[in-house]
């Protein structure tokens, strides 16, 4: 079954439970409620990769898929195939409620998990947007989907992708109180931290303290693409995808690179169809080899936060 041991100190930011509720409107936007330092690159802007990271962070990356559910079947097999065909780690958000009715998809995550390849990680019972929902709401949706988790995959997660990338002090409580040591949400940026409402830090360091009930906040960096306000994906250039990776990696040792199946299927008259699009699949592969191409490693956020 799924296993995985981890040893390596980085950069995290950690979540304490005196947090205020966090949200974002656009999906890859750089803000947040409170002040925020917001850094935008471009194609034309080139960000080189860093030359001389912290000797405590990993300086590596880490692919996260949310959405991972028996719909759009296509899309959730394209990028598990892509991932598993590059033999690089891949943490797979997966609505717990709507996973386990397609026997093609459930091998294919087998096989990921087998090969040490793919990370389990829980993105809610439902999609739902967890800052609508009660401290109890929250901890039933979690609980219900933990036990699930462990039911099909045989051990529960120890990471929580909020839908949406929204949470606020119900979902740390029921994170802490379930023994969930890590979210992974929006990235926070704080121009200035100690005026800001959001208790939330970066902190070199040993990895996860198996004897606390802290949870550790390891934010998104950046995607392969971006949501504008008709909800409508907009796939950003591979040079914007890296400049912001190598950004974050400068900053806190390690990036973390979000995508969806559906960033994998073509669209017609603004609709989803089920047509691979072996276009962005072409694009995901450059991606991952100039990645591999500056020395930076591709791991599992378990690993990098140090979380067995």
């Amino acid at each position: 079954m799924y296993q995985n041991k981890i040893s390596l100190p980085i950069f995290i930011s950690v979540v304490v439970v005196i947090l205020s509720a966090v949200s974002h409107s656009s999906f890859y936007a750089n803000t947040a409620a409170a002040a925020v330092n917001t850094t935008t690159t471009t194609a034309t802007n080139a960000v080189s990769p860093p030359s001389s990271p912290n000797s405590s962070a990993c300086n590596c990356v880490a692919f996260r898929v949310d959405d991972v559910s028996d719909n759009r079947i296509s899309g959730n097999l394209a990028v598990l195939n892509l991932f598993l065909s590059e033999n690089q780690p891949l943490t797979l958000g997966i609505v717990m409620n709507h996973i386990g009715r397609s026997p093609t998809l459930m091998d294919k995550i087998m096989e990921g998990t087998n090969k040490g390849l793919f990370e389990l990680a829980l993105h809610g019972y439902d999609h739902l947007n967890y800052v609508k929902l009660s401290g109890q709401e929250q901890m039933d949706q979690l609980s219900k989907a933990n036990e699930r988790m462990k039911d099909l995959f045989g051990k529960p997660s120890k990471i929580f992708i909020p839908p949406y990338d929204t949470f606020n002090n119900y979902t740390v409580n029921a994170l802490s109180r379930l023994g969930i040591p890590m979210i992974s949400a929006g990235e926070f940026e704080y121009s200035n931290p100690e005026n800001s409402q959001y208790h939330i830090f970066s902190a070199t360091g040993p990895g996860h303290d198996s004897k606390s009930n802290q949870v550790y906040h390891m934010a998104r960096s950046t995607g392969i693409e971006d949501f504008g306000d008709n909800n409508l994906p907009v796939k950003l250039p591979l040079q914007t995808t890296l400049n912001q990776a190598y950004s974050h990696i400068s900053k806190f040792g390690y990036a973390i690179i979000v995508m969806h199946p559906t960033t994998f299927l073509t669209m017609k008259n603004g609709k989803y169809t089920t047509i691979v699009d072996q276009n962005e699949i072409n694009n995901v592969k450059s991606l991952i080899n100039s990645i591999k191409s500056k020395n930076i490693h591709i791991t599992s956020m378990s690993k990098i936060a140090g979380i067995s």
